[in-house]
């Protein structure tokens, strides 16, 4: 999971370890910071729930 906001940590990283992961799965959300906090809670929780109930 990684916000396309995030200011610490490149989406770049992001993307290349779900390419080098086999059984990766990679979650962006738009707008979100390095914490998903605030304004994104509700889309990153409603992310952690599609991925716990798809396993």
């Amino acid at each position: 999971m990684h916000g396309t906001h995030d200011t610490r940590v490149p989406l770049e990283y992001s993307i290349r370890a779900n390419e080098a992961y086999e059984n990766s799965e990679l979650f962006v959300i738009g707008g979100a910071g390095h914490g998903f906090g605030g304004a994104n809670a509700r889309s990153t929780l409603k992310t952690i729930h599609y991925f716990v109930d798809s396993e």
